[in-house]
């Protein structure tokens, strides 16, 4: 409930938890921090289908889908080479039958699995996968153009321009105005 302090214990410690996982999945795969955001999807679908001591040694998935099996069966090793498969109308006779990538999670929506591509470093999703779990030369050749593609979206454009769709109010701090603005394609004012 809102405004309830002595709750957030049990949020902080599953963050507390979760961070714990994402840190190891990284460290072992010895994937760049970049990832993060898809091993913490990774680790919460771990997480929530694996006993929990606090709610009676149940597991959670268990309760929110009502199933009393769960399958794990697709659990890989995360950043691990992944070879999914190109079906026969969209690849030509002679072409490779696999595209390599980096097997960075699962699809609970889509039965598959997610697998980021190397050179588009794009996540596709995939029920024809082969793996190699020992493997994490795909992820060591495609770590700089991660890092560097999660880079150059931190930092804007110099020459981009941005247009003023109105400006919502003003005031007067340290003698200079600052304005509160809608920016054109943008919701929220900055």
């Amino acid at each position: 409930t809102p405004n309830t302090p002595a709750l957030n214990g049990i949020v902080d410690s599953k963050n507390k938890t979760l961070t714990i996982k994402v840190r190891c999945l990284l460290a072992t795969a010895d994937a760049p921090q970049e990832l993060h955001s898809l091993a913490y999807v990774y680790a919460a679908q771990i997480d929530n289908m694996v006993c929990q001591p606090s709610i009676q040694s149940d597991v959670p998935a268990s309760r929110m889908y009502g199933t009393k099996i769960m399958n794990v069966d697709h659990f890989k090793v995360f950043g691990c080479d992944a070879y999914a498969l190109i079906e026969e109308g969209k690849r030509g006779k002679l072409q490779s039958t696999a595209i390599p990538g980096i097997f960075v999670g699962w699809s609970r929506q889509y039965n598959a699995y997610k697998i980021l591509l190397p050179k588009t470093l794009e996540v596709i999703i995939s029920r024809n996968v082969q793996f190699n779990e020992t493997s994490f030369e795909i992820l060591q050749q495609a770590k700089s153009k991660i890092m560097q593609t999660a880079q150059d979206r931190m930092v804007p454009d110099e020459d981009t321009e941005y247009e003023v769709e109105s400006i919502k109010d003003q005031r007067k701090r340290n003698g200079r105005v600052q304005y509160l603005v809608y920016w054109k394609g943008y919701r929220t004012p900055t």
